[in-house]
């Protein structure tokens, strides 16, 4: 009888108890970072054992990002915090709570760059940087920490990466206009410097193989003047970007007069939209490219009712 009484006592208050809480994360004395470096985008990452991973990283033309990795879920609930942690031997630090939030996703967060600055600068002074299950309807309080061991040598040849990224990536470089004053095909100091940008990002791209050279203009004057005047426009952008080592290969330069309107050519503003050429990149299959950009030199391009605007 007193057997029963001490196992439904027990039973009962491992039922109300929270149970012990598991702290995710690597051992002080083997953590490592790991850093990984190109034009296009720069990452520190810590494993977690038995979680997965954390990093930092920044794309060309994007801001600095905090995310972290589960390799299968994380031990989260409804709610979590951000937390940076003061080791316990150092006296002189306080730790305290960054950021409150709700986990939509249990095998990936992400925090943008106010919240990744924040963890970042927290781990050089010494903080591990920490997410905690706050939900209170959890019984475990599990923690994901990332120790700040050995980071300030991996930060420096991050900080080192990032000075070295592109100014941007592929997706804010694929298209671009060049405008052009009225009868006009000759390039500004502006445009000479974005297409200096564009060269420098193929050149570094080396999926990057189709580089298509546009010419346009208004509808104002002779077709066959504006076809010539759209062919000088394409012609200029596409030499000042092979002599600035865009392989000539890549470049396909088309010239289409007024065929290929962006607006109605019914009054000025219009018109100056349409006077343009037009950069477009693409990665193509190797093995269909060839043919692709030399049916993409057509000295005149006349539209046909199918034709879409190039």
């Amino acid at each position: 009888m007193i057997a029963r009484l001490y196992t439904m006592v027990m039973t009962g208050l491992m039922a109300v108890l929270p149970a012990q809480a598991i702290n995710y994360s690597a051992d002080v004395s083997q953590a490592q970072w790991q850093v990984d470096r190109s034009p296009f985008e720069c990452r520190v990452s810590q494993a977690i054992p038995d979680m997965g991973e954390a990093h930092f990283y920044k794309r060309a033309g994007a801001d600095l990002t905090f995310e972290m990795e589960a390799s299968s879920e994380f031990p989260l609930r409804e709610r979590a915090s951000v937390n940076l942690v003061a080791p316990a031997w150092n006296n002189f630090l306080n730790g305290r709570e960054v950021y409150q939030f709700s986990s939509s996703r249990r095998d990936r967060l992400r925090f943008e760059e106010d919240l990744a600055k924040q963890l970042l600068e927290g781990l050089l002074l010494g903080f591990s940087a920490e997410i905690r299950d706050t939900s209170q309807s959890s019984l475990r309080r599990d923690r994901i920490s990332v120790v700040p061991v050995r980071f300030r040598a991996a930060y420096r040849e991050f900080q080192d990466c990032m000075a070295q990224l592109l100014p941007f990536n592929f997706e804010q470089i694929e298209r671009s206009k060049i405008s052009f004053a009225l009868g006009g095909y000759k390039l500004t100091e502006s445009d000479r410097e974005h297409l200096r940008a564009i060269a420098r990002y193929v050149i570094a791209d080396n999926e990057v193989n189709a580089v298509y050279v546009d010419g346009h203009t208004d509808n104002i004057g002779d077709r066959d003047e504006n076809f010539e005047l759209s062919r000088q426009r394409a012609e200029q952008v596409a030499l000042y970007l092979i002599q600035h080592g865009v392989n000539p290969d890549f470049v396909a330069l088309r010239y289409h007069a007024d065929f290929y309107p962006i607006k109605p050519n019914t009054n000025a503003s219009n018109r100056a939209l349409n006077r343009r050429t037009t950069v477009r990149l693409a990665k193509e299959p190797s093995e269909s490219i060839r043919d692709k950009l030399y049916k993409a030199m057509a000295q005149r391009d006349v539209p046909t009712p199918v034709d879409v605007q190039p």
